[in-house]
């Protein structure tokens, strides 16, 4: 029997054929490329996240093109949404552990020790991935009771507000970050292109993971029948598209290679003779 606060399934009982095997394939050659990446920028410390958000990514879309060439009566709807929920907070994972790295490299700009932002992250990430993981697998099973299916309907309502609260607090930090680094004139300083890309690209990385954890928090909230479940076309253009963009802009403009830029600028300052004290005299 079909419960009523469950019935999700809409599109994704008989999902178009093909486009997910596109998919599937551009994020596997996007899981060997942020391999390379990682390794040629020596960056696994805190781009780890990236390589296997593509391979979870991957396995998502293999499971939707599965569904689509041999429909059931019962999809795979918890593998399907929760690999795909998991995908999309990994890569702001990685953007929260590369602004840390970058909070790391001009010390003066914040009040405190960016360093304490670590537990922070740790916590967010064990939270939301035990969240994420307990709602998919029993809201998407029709098998479940109706009361088990509503707990876990509040775990994901819960999961995904707190991803967009965790959103607005990156762009703050962000924004903060760019007004004094301006206001100090570190960007004008020679050397410190990196800082101000980085900085900028920051914003176009989690403006993509923003419409995509809008899109769920409105499907999530909305009721089955409504067009976020239905309409298959609404999940590929606020969903996919803007998780794919966001991955080929990760290569395009990938924050290791900044990263090790300012890092390498900072280690030649610091031996380059009085480098140490000019550097403290700019920052100051």
């Amino acid at each position: 029997m079909m419960h009523p606060i469950s019935d999700v399934t809409g599109f994704l009982s008989d999902p178009v054929k093909g486009v997910s095997t596109a998919f599937a394939f551009l994020f596997t050659i996007s899981s060997l490329l942020h391999i390379w990446q990682c390794s040629k920028y020596k960056a696994w410390a805190y781009t780890w996240p990236l390589p296997f958000t593509s391979i979870i990514f991957t396995a998502s879309f293999i499971c939707r093109e599965i569904t689509a060439f041999r429909p059931v009566d019962n999809p795979p709807l918890s593998s399907i949404y929760g690999l795909f929920y998991t995908a999309v907070f990994l890569t702001s994972l990685t953007l929260y552990l590369c602004l840390i790295q970058l909070l790391l490299t001009q010390p003066t700009i914040l009040s405190f020790r960016p360093v304490y932002l670590f537990p922070a992250v740790i916590f967010f990430f064990t939270f939301i991935i035990t969240i994420t993981s307990n709602g998919t697998a029993t809201f998407f099973n029709q098998d479940v009771p109706d009361k088990t299916i509503r707990s876990s309907l509040a775990l994901l309502k819960t999961s995904m507000l707190i991803q967009l609260f965790l959103n607005v607090v990156f762009i703050a930090i962000v924004a903060f970050f760019h007004h004094r680094c301006s206001s100090k004139g570190i960007f004008q300083q020679s050397g410190e292109r990196s800082t101000k890309v980085l900085t900028i690209t920051f914003y176009i990385f989690v403006a993509w993971i923003i419409v995509c954890n809008l899109f769920g928090t409105i499907q999530i909230f909305a009721p089955s029948d409504s067009p976020a479940w239905t309409t298959e076309a609404y999940w590929w253009v606020f969903d996919a598209t803007p998780m794919l963009v966001c991955t080929a802009l990760l290569h395009i403009l990938p924050p290791a290679k900044y990263l090790q830029d300012i890092s390498n600028r900072h280690a030649a300052s610091a031996t380059s003779p009085g480098g140490q004290d000019n550097d403290s005299d700019n920052r100051c």
